[in-house]
């Protein structure tokens, strides 16, 4: 079975139980994690808008607050240690960014096999070519 390619937050297993969580609400604990999530996916480093703060009752946002999960400062809302324990936008974008430049040297290295092993051919502008030598000119 392939491994799961979807992005993700990182919780730990203990965050159920933890005594912060413990006195959260259920609609609070939601929300908490609703928010990491929306962090992750929108590459906001924990930073939340005010229209989504907007969206959870204002009794839910204070709990959060006053626990310790979510912070504000100048009017502006964030999420708590967030990149203490999730990926900032610079380390997902580079992430993303890996993947797909090893998608391409996967696709050159199968063009290589198909164009150039299997068909007993060293081309010398092919970097993966076998004592080839890229010409300088370029």
């Amino acid at each position: 079975m392939a491994k799961d390619t979807r992005a993700y937050i990182t919780v730990a297993d203990e965050f159920p139980e933890h005594p912060k969580t413990l006195e959260l609400s259920d609609a609070a604990f939601r929300a908490v994690v609703e928010l990491w999530c929306y962090s992750n996916r929108r590459k906001t480093d924990g930073k939340v808008p005010a229209g989504l703060v907007r969206r959870y009752a204002p009794d839910v946002i204070e709990e959060m607050l006053t626990v310790g999960f979510m912070t504000k400062s100048n009017g502006k809302h964030a999420m708590h240690d967030y990149l203490s324990h999730q990926k900032s936008k610079l380390e997902i974008e580079q992430h993303m960014s890996d993947k797909k430049e090893a998608g391409r040297r996967g696709g050159m290295k199968s063009s290589h096999i198909r164009n150039h092993v299997n068909k007993g051919v060293i081309d010398p502008n092919c970097e993966d070519c076998p004592g080839a030598e890229p010409d300088e000119e370029q």
